[in-house]
C-alpha cells in the first residue's frame, strides 16, 4: 500500500463524516444547546443559593451551640452572682445619684464580665454587643441604650441621672441576664 492509497482511504472516511456535520440542522441544535445552558445555569444559580443559605444556617446552629456550652463557662454557684447583683440593686434603694451612677456603672460591668465568660469577642462592650442580634437576645436595644447611658455617666461629668432612667438601665440589664439564665 502506498501513500496515496492511504490518503484516499482516509479521505473516504473524512469526506462522509464531514457531509454528516455540514448538513446537520445547526440552528435546532445552537437552539437546543442554549436552552440546555440557560437550564444548567438556573439550576446552579439556585444551587448557589442554597449553598449561602445553608451555610448561614449551619453558622446560626454553631453559634446557638457555642453559645449553649459556653453558658457552662458561668460560675455554677448562681449565688454568689446573685448576691453581686443584689448589691447592685442596693445601690438603687440609696437615691443618692453618686450611688445610682455606681449602679448603672457595675451593672454594665457585670453584664459585660458575663459575655466575656460567654464567649462573646471583642475589645470592648460595644463590639461585643455589635455580634448579638434580636434574635439571641430580645433587649439588645434597651442594653445599647443602658450602654450609653453608662458612657454618659462615664465620659459627661455634667451628666445627671434620674432615679427613673437608672431604673429603667438597670432592669434592662438584669432582663438579659434573666434571658441568658444568669439570675
Amino acid at each position: 500500500m502506498d501513500i496515496y492509497q492511504l490518503a484516499d482511504i482516509i479521505k473516504g472516511i473524512l469526506i462522509p463524516v464531514r457531509d454528516y456535520f455540514v448538513f446537520l440542522d445547526w440552528p435546532r441544535i445552537i437552539a437546543a444547546l442554549k436552552v440546555i445552558a440557560v437550564v444548567v445555569s438556573v439550576l446552579l444559580f439556585v444551587g448557589i443559593i442554597f449553598v449561602i443559605l445553608g451555610l448561614n444556617t449551619i453558622y446560626k446552629i454553631r453559634r446557638a451551640i457555642e453559645l449553649f456550652i459556653a453558658a457552662r463557662r458561668i460560675p455554677k454557684k448562681k449565688k454568689k452572682l446573685v448576691k453581686k447583683w443584689q448589691k447592685i440593686e442596693d445601690r438603687l434603694k440609696s437615691g443618692q445619684e453618686a450611688e445610682l451612677k455606681l449602679a448603672v456603672i457595675e451593672a454594665d460591668k457585670f453584664f459585660d464580665d458575663i459575655l466575656k465568660k460567654i464567649g462573646y469577642l471583642g475589645k470592648d462592650m460595644g463590639e461585643r454587643l455589635r455580634r448579638i442580634n434580636s434574635s439571641q437576645m430580645a433587649n439588645i436595644d434597651d442594653i445599647w441604650s443602658a450602654h450609653k447611658v453608662r458612657n454618659n455617666i462615664v465620659h459627661d461629668v455634667d451628666f445627671r441621672l434620674t432615679e427613673f432612667e437608672t431604673e429603667r438601665t438597670v432592669r434592662a440589664y438584669k432582663k438579659a441576664l434573666e434571658e441568658l439564665e444568669v439570675l
